[in-house]
């Protein structure tokens, strides 16, 4: 089955980070993002794979060649115009054969083999207690996608559209999203797909709709240390350094070195970093840094660099040095 990950976008709301590391290649544990959608799909058998990146993903290209051996085409979209005009990108993959659109920043749990598998044009969806955060589906009475509202003022439903999508005929969404482009149809300044699939529904298109198990938003800074807390639960390993103390869970990478430090609980330390006299806990810290005498929280943190003598929340980007 062809895939379509749109991933050009710049992750303004994660800035100064992701001026220097685009946000799909943010560590959460041993893997950034992006590997745990690309992991996810290869598990389920998909390896055609169409990646839109902006004009500055050529990092996010080079990692993924140097790890997996897919069949993936990695095409740039010159201006970013919304996630339909990306996806249009690939108009190769809009075929009348079924296709998959996973957002590129959507960390999900869930069976997407009953996805894929649908009889009907189908996207993930996750209850929600804030639906006004997020986009959310309308259902008719029999079961089938009647609306879908971007963060609705007052409640509609809480079922919160994830970033999963699956059409049963890629020449029909291609249809769609045409009509979007022709007629200068956009939602806050973009073309959007909720817009494309709208059109569909209207069109007569059945789309029904599956509920994932979990779901990690990885939008913002916040939301980002919020997945990150629930993946090391899951995938916890247990380092220890002498005269160091790591709480779990953690993930440290081998190649890191802990010194007189206190580590944890929810931190993950990149690979070649030195942590020396300092206390850090719910963090990121990336590949390459030096940090000492430093108190450490609810931080994010580039790789190569360097901090010394703070004790404070930070969101810095790459090759950086804070010092007194």
């Amino acid at each position: 089955m062809k895939t379509i990950i749109p991933s050009a976008g710049l992750g303004t709301r994660m800035r100064p980070i992701t001026f220097t590391t685009p946000k799909i290649l943010i560590k959460l544990g041993e893997k950034a993002i992006i590997d745990y959608i690309l992991e996810k799909l290869i598990a389920n058998g998909i390896n055609e794979i169409s990646m839109i990146l902006n004009p500055q993903g050529e990092k996010i290209k080079s990692y993924i060649q140097k790890r997996y051996s897919l069949k993936i085409k990695f095409i740039f979209q010159p201006k970013l115009n919304g996630i339909a005009h990306a996806v249009s990108m690939a108009s190769e993959d809009l075929t009348d054969e079924p296709v998959l659109v996973v957002l590129g920043d959507t960390i999900f749990e869930g069976d997407l083999k009953k996805i894929i598998r649908s009889k009907y044009s189908c996207l993930a969806v996750k209850e929600v207690e804030n639906p006004k955060k997020y986009g959310v589906v309308i259902l008719n009475n029999n079961g089938f996608v009647k609306k879908l509202v971007e963060k609705p003022d007052t409640f509609m439903s809480n079922l919160a559209i994830v970033g999963v999508y699956f059409f049963k005929n890629g020449i029909r969404l291609k249809n769609s999203i045409d009509y979007l482009l022709k007629n200068n149809v956009k939602t806050k300044g973009e073309y959007q797909i909720t817009d494309a699939i709208q059109n569909m529904v209207d069109s007569g298109e059945k789309i029904t709709t599956h509920k994932i198990d979990n779901w990690f938003d990885c939008g913002t800074p916040a939301e980002i240390l919020s997945s990150h807390k629930y993946i090391l639960k899951k995938y916890p390993n247990k380092p220890t350094f002498a005269g160091s103390v790591v709480i779990d869970p953690c993930f440290v990478s081998p190649t890191a070195d802990i010194v007189n430090s206190v580590i944890g609980p929810y931190v993950t330390i990149g690979e070649k970093t030195k942590i020396v006299n300092s206390v850090i806990k719910n963090s990121i810290v990336g590949e390459n840094s030096y940090v000492e005498y430093v108190i450490l929280k609810d931080s994010i943190i580039g790789g190569n660099t360097n901090i010394k003598n703070r004790e404070q929340s930070l969101i810095i980007g790459d090759v950086t040095k804070i010092n007194p």
